[in-house]
Formats: C-alpha cells, sequence, structure tokens
C-alpha cells in the first residue's frame, strides 16, 4: 500500500466506510479543507489504485493549565496534531490496513 495525499485524482466516490458519517467526509469534506488548509487527508492505495483507507491530521492545541502544568515562562498553550478522521474500507477491514496507515 502507498500512502499520498489526497488528491482530485483520488477515486474518492468508490469509498465505502462502514460508518456512513466518514465515508461523506472524504467525498464531500476533505478536498475543501485540504485547499483550505484546514486539515490534510492522506489515503491508502492499493496498485489498482483503489482507497483501501484514509486518514486526516488537523492541529490543535490544548492550555497548559488544563493538565496542570504550571512551568514559569513556558508557552500558555501546547501545539498538537489531532488525528481527526480515520477510516478503512468495508472491503478491506480486518487486514491490517487501518494499522499500516498510523505507522
Amino acid at each position: 500500500m502507498q500512502i499520498v495525499p489526497l488528491s482530485r485524482e483520488h477515486p474518492v466516490g468508490n469509498f465505502v466506510s462502514s460508518h456512513d458519517v466518514l465515508t461523506r467526509w472524504l467525498r464531500t469534506n476533505a478536498l475543501f479543507n485540504n485547499e483550505r488548509g484546514y486539515s490534510r487527508t492522506f489515503v491508502g492505495l492499493v496498485e489498482s489504485g483503489t482507497i483501501v483507507g484514509y486518514y486526516a491530521l488537523s492541529v490543535a492545541s490544548i492550555e497548559r493549565s488544563a493538565w496542570g502544568l504550571r512551568e514559569h515562562g513556558a508557552p500558555k498553550t501546547i501545539p498538537l496534531i489531532l488525528l481527526a478522521r480515520w477510516a478503512v474500507s468495508v472491503t478491506h477491514q480486518g487486514r491490517g490496513f487501518g494499522k499500516i496507515l498510523l505507522e
């Protein structure tokens, strides 16, 4: 499997997850969010070009005080990378593709 950034050339219309909200998000929101910098979506492709899964990353932050951290001179917020979405197609589930996507 090859993991690449999502592009308009990828056949997102053929992807079906066991969770409708994850299927719809890839088909209708992923490219929009990529183009505007809201998130970055990466797809796992097999040799035929079929999308077997995807994940989307977004930036986030948390207030240092929420974790009880009180270091003098340290930033008030801690930057994070958020795993916003993660899905494997129904025809490829149970074969380790989800794990491979996150390695």
